[in-house]
This record gives C-alpha cells, sequence and structure tokens, in this order.
C-alpha cells in the first residue's frame, strides 16, 4: 500500500526502530522533536506537504477523487485544499485513503467515508504509535496479542462486522473515522457509520456516472487497463468503456490457466481486438514463499488465505507497464446481489434484529484447530459484535428489505473485506473500484428495485454500448452459465452443476502448500507454536499429517488458513 507510520511523543528507541521497519527508503521523512513519521509506496498514490521548519504538514496515503458532477482525480494542489477544509469535507470524498495531519505536537488522522483505508493507533506512555499497518504497528507494541472476542468474526464470519480493532491495544480507524492526539495522548477517536438518503435516481444519470468514474484516468491522460473476468460486473464495465473507443485502454487478466475466467475473457474481447493482457502466475519457489508470505498475510488480515498471493503477482507486472487500473469489485451492491440467503431464509430475523438467527447464514468455516475456549470466546464476540451493528442500523421496515441489507454490507463488508486488499495493491499499482465510489453507491441505491434485480440495468449498458457481449456465458466463482439466466434460475442452474461435479476444480491451492511442505511443518513443529496456548495441539497435528503424510488433499482449505493463522500471530512475538 502506499502507507505511512510514525511516533508522536516521546520515545527514542522506538523512534529507532521505525526508521528500519520499511526496508525501502521512503518518499518522506519528518522528524523534530514530538513527531518521527515516514511515508512511502507509490508516488502516484502518495502526496504531502512540510513546511520548511518541517513542524507543519500533511501526507495523504491512497486516492481521492472529487466529490462533484463531473468527478476528477485529485491532485497534491487539490489536497492541499481538501485537508484545510477539515474532516468534514474530507469525509465527502470519493477514493480511499488515509489523511495524517501534524502541527507541533497536534496529530490528526483521518479515514475515507467507507473505511477503504484504515489507520491503527496504540497509545503508550508518553507517546502514540499509528501506522497503515497493522502489522508494523504489531512489531512496535509490547503485547500484540488477538483479543478473541474481536476477533471472533474476523474469522468466524464472511468478514468482520464492526469499525473496532482486534488486536489487544490497537485501536483502528475505519469508516469514516478520525483521531485527535495532543501531546503524545490520544483525545478524540471515532468511526461513522456510512449512511445513504436513497434518493431517486434515474437509470440514465447512473450509467453516466458510471462510465464517468470508470474513465478517469483517460482524462489525465494516463494508460488504463480494466481487470476483465467472466462475471457480470467487469462486462458492464467493458461496454461502458467502449464509448471511449478511441482511447488509450486496454484489458487485463490473470488467473489458473485453465479456468473458465480466463477463457471467458479472452472470447469477450474478440470482437473488439482491444490489446489484452493475459498472465499466468506460477507457484514461486518455497523460498521466495518463505519470505512473501508473511508481507501478504500481514496486510490482507485474513480476507485471503496464503495461496491467494500467487494470482496477485501479476500487480508487478502491470505495475511496470505503467498502466493505472480498474476492476468490477463489489459491482454486487448495484445489482442487489448481496446477503441473497438472508433475504429468502430469514427475513424475519433481519427485521426483529435478532442476531442469534442470523449467525448461521453470516458464518464462514475456515479453520477449526483452536482449544474449546478461545473457540467460545469467538463465538461470543461474533454474537455481540453482530447485535450490536443490527441494533445501530435503521428498521428495515423504514427504507425496504433490499436496502436494508445493501447498507449493512456497505457498513460492514467494504470496510472489512475489500479494504486491506485494496490497501495492500495501493503499494504496488495506481487501482480503484468504480462501484466502490460513495457518490456512485448512493445513486445505485436510489435505483428502482427493478433495474437493479437480475441485472436489468448493467444488462441494458451492455444491449446499448457492446450487444456482442450477450452472446457469451457468464463465470460466478467456478461455474459457468447461460448469459439470458437470471438472479433465480442462474442459482438453480449452478447448485446443479456443482452437485454434478461440472464445475472447475483447481489444484492451486494443495500444489502451493506441497511446494512449503518444509516450511509448514518447521511452523508446526517449533516451540513456538507447539507451547501456543490458543491451539487444540491434537488437531493441528493431525490437520498437517492428513495433509502431507496421507495426502488428503481435502484439508487444503484449512491448512491455508492455519497457516494464515500462525504466521499472522507471530508477527507480535
Amino acid at each position: 500500500m502506499s502507507w505511512f507510520v510514525g511516533i508522536t511523543g516521546h520515545n527514542q528507541s522506538l523512534k529507532e526502530k521505525i526508521k528500519v521497519l520499511a526496508g525501502a527508503p521512503p518518499l518522506l521523512e519528518v522528524e523534530f522533536e514530538s513527531l518521527y513519521l515516514i511515508g512511502g509506496g507509490l508516488e502516484s498514490t502518495t502526496h504531502y506537504y512540510r513546511n520548511p521548519e518541517q513542524q507543519k504538514g500533511w501526507l495523504a496515503s491512497g486516492i481521492g477523487i472529487s466529490q462533484t458532477e463531473n468527478p476528477r482525480l485529485m491532485k497534491a494542489n487539490d489536497w492541499e485544499k481538501a485537508v484545510s477544509q477539515g474532516k468534514e469535507f474530507l469525509h465527502q470524498l470519493n477514493g480511499h485513503f488515509a489523511v495524517v495531519q501534524w502541527d507541533v505536537d497536534r496529530l490528526e488522522c483521518t479515514t475515507d467515508q467507507l473505511g477503504m483505508r484504515n489507520i491503527f493507533l496504540h497509545e503508550g506512555d508518553g507517546f502514540t504509535l499509528f501506522s497503515t499497518r497493522l502489522d508494523w504497528l504489531m512489531k512496535l507494541v509490547p503485547e500484540a496479542n488477538i483479543n478473541w472476542e474481536r476477533f471472533g468474526s474476523r474469522w468466524l464470519a464472511i468478514n468482520q462486522f464492526s469499525s473496532q480493532g482486534f488486536v489487544n491495544g490497537v485501536q483502528r480507524l475505519s469508516q469514516g473515522g478520525h483521531a485527535v492526539v495532543k501531546s503524545g495522548k490520544i483525545e478524540k477517536l471515532t468511526n461513522l457509520r456510512w449512511t445513504c438518503d436513497f434518493a431517486e435516481t434515474e437509470p440514465v444519470a447512473f450509467k453516466q456516472s458510471l462510465f464517468n468514474f470508470t474513465s478517469l484516468p483517460l482524462k489525465e491522460n494516463r494508460k488504463l487497463s480494466l481487470g476483465l473476468s467472466g462475471g457480470m460486473d467487469s462486462r458492464t464495465l467493458f461496454a461502458s468503456l467502449l464509448q471511449a473507443s478511441e482511447e488509450d485502454w486496454r484489458l487485463h487478466t490473470f488467473g489458473d490457466p485453465d479456468h473458465p475466467d480466463l477463457h471467458t475473457a479472452a472470447q469477450l474481447n474478440q470482437p473488439f481486438g482491444r490489446t489484452q493482457h493475459i498472465f499466468h502466475e506460477a507457484i514461486p519457489p518455497a523460498e521466495k514463499l518463505e519470505t512473501l508470505i508473511p508481507d501478504f498475510i500481514g496486510q490482507t488480515l485474513f480476507t485471503s488465505s496464503p495461496s491467494h498471493l500467487v494470482g496477485f503477482q501479476a500487480y508487478q507486472k502491470i505495475c511496470e507497464l505503467n498502466l493505472a487500473v480498474v476492476d468490477g469489485g463489489f459491482g454486487e451492491i448495484a445489482r442487489r446481489r448481496f446477503m441473497v440467503s438472508v433475504m429468502l431464509r430469514a427475513k424475519q430475523a433481519v427485521l426483529d434484529k435478532d442476531a442469534e438467527t442470523l449467525l448461521p447464514y453470516l458464518t464462514l468455516i475456515r479453520g477449526d484447530f483452536f482449544v474449546e475456549e478461545v473457540r467460545r470466546q469467538m463465538h461470543r464476540g461474533f454474537r455481540e459484535e453482530l447485535q450490536q451493528e443490527l441494533e445501530a442500523m435503521p428498521n428495515a421496515e423504514d427504507i425496504g428489505l433490499e436496502n436494508w441489507l445493501d447498507l449493512f454490507s456497505i457498513r460492514t463488508r467494504v470496510p472489512n473485506g475489500a479494504g486491506p486488499e485494496q490497501a495492500r495493491s495501493d503499494a504496488q499499482l495506481f487501482n480503484y473500484m468504480p462501484f466502490l465510489q460513495p457518490q456512485l453507491i448512493r445513486q445505485a441505491l436510489g435505483l428502482p428495485l427493478s433495474y437493479r434485480k437480475n441485472a436489468r440495468l448493467f444488462r441494458e449498458i451492455i444491449r446499448e454500448n457492446a450487444p456482442e457481449l450477450q452472446k457469451i456465458p457468464l463465470v460466478k466463482g467456478d461455474v459457468s452459465y447461460p448469459y439470458w439466466m437470471g438472479d433465480l434460475s442462474s442459482a438453480v442452474w449452478m447448485r446443479i452443476k456443482q452437485k454434478l461435479g461440472m464445475q472447475y476444480q483447481s489444484t492451486r491451492q494443495a500444489d502451493f502448500l506441497f511446494e512449503i511442505e518444509e516450511y509448514v511443518r518447521d511452523l508446526a513443529q517449533s516451540q513456538s507454536a507447539r507451547e501456543y496456548p490458543a491451539y487444540n495441539q491434537q488437531k493441528v497435528q493431525q490437520l498437517v499429517s492428513g495433509f502431507y503424510d496421507a495426502k488428503n488433499t481435502n484439508l487444503a482449505g484449512e491448512l491455508n488458513w492455519w497457516l494464515a493463522f500462525e504466521v499472522f500471530r507471530r508477527v507480535g512475538e
């Protein structure tokens, strides 16, 4: 990510540790009696100002996009004006960013309104540490252990629900975050849950806004590349961009070479002949993976398992091509596809704000290798955190069930699910998601439901701009289905194909784990792992031996997640 880390107050030993933390030379270094700060990453996602004495200035990490009818990417002078107008103005902007301002012994931190970028803080004796990277802060904070109750939903659910941190001693700025630190002490720290008035939007206005946000880099004469898959959302962006067919933009796709996503993406481009980069990333050798895994897990925060880093190696190649990147992430918001099972099976629980009944529909099984007491704490935290977020939501009767489900997803899934990978990728390439711009989200939620269901509006965009794209099947996950199918029929189709074993089955995860067998075995047999009180040692050893000795590749998923947890927990040792 574009990043920063620093300390305000007095602690010379921590200053020295921060100086060596990032490894690479920073883009910005500020040091005077009451502040030490370094910031770096890509120059295009790092903007800053400091006065000649260094005692006053600001640093913005990420991408800012103006909140105007014709949005544009923010440059350094735009950031200067925005920062000077304070947190209320910053919280109105589109984009994803973390901002730190300083003025002698006063520090102010602000995060974007969706919480796509976070800032983590730790208050010590006469000082406060702050950083965009939790894993770096854990290296500096004594006894930075996992808080099991707060960790509960991050491990047991589809995503964490709250904006709280899950490491003891570390506070988190997330959605609409703002903190003030004075003389080394945190005076104020707040997060604001995202809101929407659901004002009515005309479909034509949404179409124009989608094109405006997708084509932003072209207005700055930057080369643009769209991440194209076999799904509906990137296909819609492709059709929208074809309105600018004379401009300098291209396509890219990466993943398993035999995956239907890659084949479909290539098919989609055949009628148009745009330049298309298709990346087939090989699993790196074990010695390289041992250095890549800790950094990847430290930044993605359990939103991705270690084997996913293989495909993401393509980012570096895209960066070398000097391309700005957009993708169709979270387009589901505009076509009413989040939490569909809840709407169909647990409507009354939403109306009653009944966390206990909703738990099974929001659960995601990663791995079960903890002792019973830890499991109880996590389940209790999962339930209590979910109930807390439900109570903070407006009543579903007042805004409509569908709007309620989308608003809940934006408040919980966007910052906790999409945010960490967006932050990580900011260090490698200039990229953003058009569908995750607050201005566009508000327009999407203001569309008539008839335009959101069955992707009606997306299909209109495709039909009007690129009808050829209607002839090619869609892909979701590992399953393809006919383009003409709606939400219900496609769900039934995919369920049947999965039961019949007709989906694509990759061996990538298992191959990845076999490549690092020695590394995984060494971790499991280490004194640190064997003495870790939260582990059910029998389950851990059975998991490792079952996969490697018995060659039971059905255990690959759980072993992959155990590796993620084991690597992450060691950050704070």
